[in-house]
């Protein structure tokens, strides 16, 4: 026995629902473009939720709005929590640096010593003093993370003049570097081999002059060839434009004739 119109129209605005909300509890875990393959209610029962390469990453899981405001609240009230822990955690760790530490404080070199390398060393490893490690990590990550890089840039701009070339500046800032690390201009050893190398400065400088010149005549030819190939085919197309439009008169020529001698022969 078949169903009435009103039982078809109830299942399929019923099976239109059910899928609906299949549809939606599988778009918070399953990938999107799994989901979009699957066009009808039984395409989506399915697809297997087992499956690796079907499930969305656990950066793309969708736990809804809710969710991820309370897991915020929850995770500034923690902070919050491991901010007062660590304050106190630092009044200790002040209260016993002059009996406890006070060797490693006063070996510790800033121009020897990395201080995230440092602190480690005192308190990375102790359980006392987890929470103030965990801040102190993130204190060395977001406020000199590019201490160094923007010092460079510094650098970099005061040795810019106007037309200097990028090996100029390479090699004025290797001079800097050497020079900063073995303690500033004074502690510079001059030796016999520093002075071989100045006298022969101005060789090498021909010898990249005369490189330079070399390229620049390379690059030169290869444009004067770029710029003959490019009008030789210019030319040449013309040449076929010319030849396909002739032929084509040609052909309509052909064609014609055929076509009169096929009326004699049917005549």
């Amino acid at each position: 026995m078949g169903l009435t119109p009103l039982a078809s129209v109830v299942k399929i605005v019923s099976d239109k629902i059910v899928a609906d909300i299949l549809r939606s509890i599988l778009s918070r875990f399953v990938k999107r473009t799994v989901l979009e393959a699957a066009k009808t209610i039984l395409q989506l029962t399915k697809i297997d939720v087992k499956l690796k390469e079907v499930r969305c990453t656990y950066k793309e899981v969708d736990i809804g709005v809710a969710s991820q405001k309370a897991l915020r609240s929850t995770s500034c009230q923690m902070w919050k929590v491991v901010a007062d822990s660590a304050k106190l955690q630092f009044s200790n760790l002040c209260a016993r640096a002059g009996d406890d530490f006070s060797g490693a404080f006063e070996r510790f070199s800033r121009h020897d010593h990395h201080l995230d390398a440092f602190c480690f060393g005192i308190i990375g490893t102790k359980r006392e003093f987890a929470d103030l490690w965990s801040v102190m990590k993130c204190v060395f990550v977001l406020s000199h993370g590019n201490a160094s890089v923007e010092s460079g840039f510094s650098i970099n701009n005061e040795i810019l003049v106007e037309n200097l070339h990028e090996e100029s500046v390479v090699a004025q800032r290797q001079v800097y570097d050497a020079v900063h690390d073995t303690g500033g201009i004074v502690c510079v050893d001059v030796n016999k081999s520093m002075l071989q190398f100045v006298r022969g400065a101005h060789s090498r400088y021909e010898q990249c002059l005369a490189l330079k010149r070399r390229d620049t005549a390379e690059n030169v030819r290869k444009a004067a060839d770029r710029k003959r190939a490019a009008g030789e085919i210019k030319d040449l197309k013309l040449k076929k434009a010319k030849l396909t439009e002739s032929m084509a008169h040609e052909t309509g020529n052909i064609d014609r004739d055929i076509a009169e001698l096929q009326k004699m022969l049917h005549n």
